[in-house]
């Protein structure tokens, strides 16, 4: 019975085969289970890439939000110093060009009042010879005195800063309201002295025709120069007419021109006050030298 499943064995290599392949398939199959997992998961990741997500939490949205806030915030700050710096330059360049003005302001109201008062008292001076029965012998202080009061007096402020700080909206710069208010009080005193050139421009046209009615405009010739200075005549000359109607009307009409003088001295005195302390307000409160 023995040689016989041998010898069938033999006989039969196909099932010797078959039963070598079913080893061989079942030695594969089971070797590395190991790999059998790798390659499992493997496949599970490869197959669902997209599944595993990270979900934020509430609070994490809050910080993102309050961290992009505080840049923007920060930011805003940091433009706002910056723009505040450079006002702060500017203003205090208007501030130190103001002075400049005001200075040459001060210097221009000495010399117009010294040039006023001048004139005033030669009027005085004037009605006091026409007034007099022997003015007559005095011709030479006569026509001196009335050659220059038709002499108009005016003062120019050195407006060049407050034109610019008008027309560029720079005012607003000017944060100091003390410094801001007195510049305009001293503006506001400037304009109105406008009005007092056309009235002293209007009384002086009323002089004009006693002028050429009680003088002699030959004599008034020789007495200017070719640089416009104003010379007592090298004679003694006398009056054209001795009307005392006209003298008279004349003399009341210097008399109102007088008492123009005496305002704008005032007027101008006040000016020059308030521009030397206006002066040393603005260099104490911006440090300027």
């Amino acid at each position: 019975m023995t040689d016989n499943t041998y010898d069938e064995n033999l006989d039969n290599p196909a099932n010797t085969q078959s039963e070598n392949s079913s080893k061989k398939i079942s030695l594969t199959t089971n070797t590395d289970p190991i790999n059998q997992i790798q390659e499992t998961e493997n496949m599970e990741v490869h197959k669902h890439p997209h599944h595993v997500t990270h979900k934020k939490k509430w609070g994490e949205y809050v910080l993102e939000f309050l961290m992009i806030f505080l840049a923007v915030f920060l930011g805003f700050i940091a433009e706002n110093i910056r723009e505040n710096i450079v006002d702060r330059h500017r203003e205090k360049e208007y501030i130190e060009s103001f002075i400049e003005d005001l200075k040459t302001d001060s210097s221009s109201l000495s010399e117009a009042i010294t040039s006023i008062q001048r004139n005033k008292t030669m009027i005085d001076s004037l009605m006091y010879m026409l007034s007099n029965p022997g003015a007559n012998l005095s011709g030479n202080d006569l026509y001196y005195y009335a050659r220059f009061v038709t002499k108009v007096n005016f003062f120019k402020s050195n407006d060049r800063t407050i034109a610019q700080l008008k027309n560029s909206g720079g005012l607003r710069l000017i944060k100091n309201q003390q410094a801001s208010d007195s510049i305009m009080s001293y503006q506001e005193l400037l304009e109105s002295l406008g009005t007092n050139k056309e009235i002293e421009q209007k009384e002086t046209m009323f002089l004009y025709p006693y002028l050429s009615r009680l003088f002699d405009p030959n004599v008034f010739e020789t007495m200017v120069d070719n640089y416009g200075n104003i010379n007592r005549p090298a004679s003694n000359p006398t009056l054209r007419s001795g009307n005392q109607q006209e003298i008279k009307e004349f003399m009341f009409y210097l008399h109102q021109k007088k008492t123009s003088y005496i305002f704008t001295i005032d007027f101008l005195n006040n000016l020059h006050a308030k521009a030397v302390n206006l002066i040393r307000f603005l260099q104490q409160e911006y440090q300027v030298k």
